[in-house]
């Protein structure tokens, strides 16, 4: 017999990642070639741990359970599954063919398979651009506080989420993707949030999602604030979480939940003090 264990084409053998499993993944096999002369049996087995065999295209051998698979005697393809958790180690898929007559002869082969490092996604947020205190005029007009002018003063908060993507490997594509909590009432005037940087960015009521960010490592997402100067209101307070980060690894379809060196960023809008305007007497 001769016997060949070739990978699949398809998105996984694109990435070169079925012999080098992401954790979490599931991986498709082929072995060709098989052939006995009377109708045999078939076993596969894994010799690192935490890897479960699937769909397998073979009819298993009574009793159900058996683990053991018909071969019949004609020119046989053997496809199968392997499913990585998300602590399988590195091992040896071995398959033996063994030919159906009485003291029948077996045959094996082996494949190497190399568990990879876990891919991770890390964030970090923090407040890029901060203000002191709000803006005023440059220069005073008669009678005029310095916060009069309101079409002018426009204040801006930047807070910047960078990412870090580790362990994609063999030009492996991937996407992500997070929640980040937002301000919805601050007190200060004509206060808006605008974002940019990669991926689809929804805003909701008090929160929102960045998704489908595609192998942009380190592509930061940024979010800028703006609002007028707004006097005669206590500090404000303004803080960004991060939470429910996800990344996505194509290649074996493994979703692993994302962590954060820095999830929680915070900047503070000074109290600006109000003035009215001298009363002119007549």
């Amino acid at each position: 017999m001769m016997l060949a264990l070739v990978i699949v084409a398809g998105t996984a053998m694109a990435q070169g990642t079925n012999t080098k499993p992401y954790p979490g993944g599931t991986y498709h096999y082929s072995l060709s070639g098989i052939k006995v002369a009377t109708e045999g049996t078939a076993t596969i087995a894994y010799g690192g741990t935490k890897a479960t065999i699937q769909n397998v295209s073979l009819a298993e051998k009574a009793p159900s359970g058996s683990k053991i698979y018909v071969v019949p005697n004609t020119l046989t393809t053997l496809t199968f599954d392997m499913a990585y958790d998300k602590d399988a180690t590195s091992g040896k898929i071995t398959v033996t063919i063994t030919d159906g007559a009485i003291a029948g002869c077996s045959n094996s082969i082996e494949l190497q398979i190399d568990v990879q490092a876990l891919p991770t996604l890390d964030l970090a947020i923090a407040p890029t651009t901060i203000i002191d205190c709000q803006k005023l005029t440059t220069t005073l007009v008669n009678n005029q506080a310095g916060s009069y002018d309101q079409a002018n003063l426009e204040n801006t908060i930047v807070f910047t989420v960078t990412p870090n993507v580790l362990h994609v490997k063999d030009g492996g594509a991937y996407t992500y993707g997070y929640t980040i909590s937002l301000p919805v009432s601050t007190g200060l005037k004509d206060f808006a949030v605008t974002y940019s940087g990669p991926g689809t960015y929804l805003a909701g009521s008090g929160t929102a999602t960045v998704s489908g960010i595609t192998n942009a490592t380190n592509a930061n997402g940024v979010f800028t604030m703006k609002f007028k100067t707004t006097t005669g209101i206590d500090p404000v307070t303004i803080t960004e979480t991060l939470s429910a980060a996800n990344l996505v690894v194509t290649a074996g379809n493994g979703t692993y939940s994302g962590d954060f060196s820095i999830n929680n960023a915070v900047a503070k809008v000074k109290t600006m003090p109000s003035i009215g305007s001298f009363t002119i007497e007549p």
